[in-house]
């Protein structure tokens, strides 16, 4: 199995809560598809207009495909994560996201073809990425790393990713058994 036929068996996962883009283009960069969650939750009394209080929740996941994973190509997704995505998609360019922001998860999942290497997978392992504002006034922003290495069928995630592993493990499964 390739990374583009187990990419087009993890999208319909996440077809019925996320705004999916295939191909995404993010500047210079494309990549192999792109997905957005936004919830908005409020408390009121009685009416619309006693509104106690409000929060935005946010998920934004960036899905790569590529033939092998190393170090680089771990290092380059981190970079991007918190030097282009965080800034751009949480905090809209400025210093503190808008007044509601209850939490953003910002995720990379990362599909390769080939073995990833073991540096790739201890970077992958140790990587945390954590952010509030305004002392979590303005809430916070969470990095997570899920990779796939289709060659020794294993699923491989940073701490905040460790949640994911159950459908990546289960879509890898599912894939598998069906040949």
């Amino acid at each position: 199995m390739t990374a583009k036929e187990y990419l087009g068996k993890l999208l319909p996962q996440y077809e019925t809560t996320f705004d999916l883009h295939k191909p995404y283009h993010m500047g210079a960069k494309e990549y192999a598809a792109y997905g957005y969650f936004c919830s908005h939750s409020e408390k009121y009394v009685l009416s619309r207009e006693a509104k106690l209080w409000e929060a935005d929740s946010f998920e934004h996941i960036f899905f790569f495909t590529a033939q092998q994973i190393d170090e680089i190509m771990v290092e380059e997704v981190v970079h991007i994560l918190e030097n282009r995505l965080e800034p751009q998609l949480v905090r809209g360019g400025k210093k503190n996201p808008e007044k509601n922001h209850m939490y953003s998860y910002l995720t990379c999942a990362l599909i390769s073809d080939g073995e990833i290497s073991e540096g790739a997978v201890r970077k992958i392992r140790k990587y945390k990425f954590y952010k509030n504002y305004m002392f979590s006034f303005r809430g916070y922003s969470e990095g997570r790393i899920v990779a796939v290495d289709l060659e020794r069928q294993k699923v491989f995630t940073n701490g905040a990713g460790k949640p994911m592993k159950k459908l990546y493990t289960s879509v890898l499964s599912r894939s598998l058994s069906a040949k």
